[in-house]
């Protein structure tokens, strides 16, 4: 912000915040004092991704408190994770090891990912695999002469999502399970 004139001391630094799908007059909180500085300047890294953040400067000279600057609004926007990985992989019988799961997020947040069955498979495959610092594994080695999916069709369909705390993406996958000569 720009001073008003030369006899400013100091400034107030207030916020008020609100999830972003809210609106202010819907649960919005009361202005909160960030900080007294004395320069025209304030950079704020307290605020959390996925709020609306007003602020108003209040200005101080010997006469007193002026009574705030305009409303400004700020948005933090999370960028969700995004999931890099193909719907359908072949992986030989006998092998634990599916895929190194080709996940990320733009912000740089901690990535949690789950495995869930299919919207259109009530079976139990999911309950099949797990992930281990993203590595997509059999909790049992697939035995191509004995399936143990659903259908008993050597193909294991899974919903693989991936959270970063904020939003989650999914993907369905299909995870086919190849015959290897014994």
């Amino acid at each position: 912000w720009t001073t008003g004139d030369s006899t400013q001391t100091e400034y107030i630094v207030k916020r008020k915040d609100t999830l972003i799908n809210d609106k202010p007059s819907s649960g919005a909180s009361a202005y909160i004092t960030l900080a007294t500085v004395t320069e025209p300047s304030y950079s704020d890294s307290s605020i959390a991704k996925g709020r609306y953040s007003w602020y108003r400067v209040y200005a101080k000279n010997a006469n007193g408190t002026s009574s705030g600057s305009n409303v400004i609004k700020v948005s933090y926007i999370n960028n969700p994770p995004s999931i890099n990985l193909s719907s359908t992989i072949a992986v030989n019988e006998g092998i634990l090891a599916v895929v190194t799961i080709g996940a990320s997020d733009a912000d740089g947040d901690t990535l949690t990912y789950t495995i869930s069955n299919t919207p259109l498979n009530s079976s139990t495959d999911a309950e099949l695999f797990n992930v281990t610092d993203g590595a997509l594994n059999f909790t049992v080695a697939p035995d191509y002469e004995s399936p143990a999916d659903a259908n008993t069709d050597n193909i294991y369909e899974i919903k693989l999502s991936v959270s970063d705390g904020i939003d989650t993406v999914s993907q369905n996958i299909s995870i086919v399970v190849l015959d290897v000569a014994d």
